[in-house]
């Protein structure tokens, strides 16, 4: 059985992201590390055991942006929605604004030594959570509105 797509779109409707991953069930930054508590999600493009992640319509920030925290400074490189340029994660960086990254698979089934896109919370929403039914009431409000503007 092939692996369930989930799909993420921006909050202006863009395609974002097509992932194996659930992003409501991936690990988080924890309260030591970052403040945001973002979702740590592993990107790949190629089909491993830890699954595959695909970017759409996401493009890198020019320069990287550099964060102080209490333990010292993280430089993160934003990743942006190409249509209303709102930042929906990140990626850490070292010195030289270098985002390195790999995958080694071992003997015992692999680890994740590669890139990863830190999800800021709000930054996406699921294929699922896009559509919603407009009720009989809304469309009255919105006959009302015209109405007094005098548009109707």
């Amino acid at each position: 059985m092939p692996p369930q797509l989930h799909t993420y779109h921006c909050i202006c409707s863009t395609l974002l992201l097509a992932s194996t991953h659930e992003l409501s069930i991936l690990p988080r930054r924890s309260n030591e590390s970052s403040l945001d508590h973002a979702i740590i999600l592993p990107l790949s493009s190629r089909p491993s055991l830890f699954g595959t992640t695909t970017l759409q319509n996401l493009t890198p920030d020019k320069n990287t942006t550099i964060i102080r925290k209490e333990d010292g400074f993280e430089r993160r490189l934003l990743w942006k929605c190409t249509r209303c340029m709102s930042v929906v994660g990140y990626e850490i960086c070292d010195a030289e604004d270098v985002v390195l990254g790999e995958f080694i698979e071992g003997e015992d089934g692999g680890e994740w030594k590669g890139r990863i896109l830190y999800v800021l919370p709000g930054g996406v929403r699921t294929t699922e959570g896009m559509g919603r039914k407009i009720g009989e009431a809304d469309v009255e409000l919105g006959v009302r509105v015209k109405a007094v503007l005098g548009k109707v």
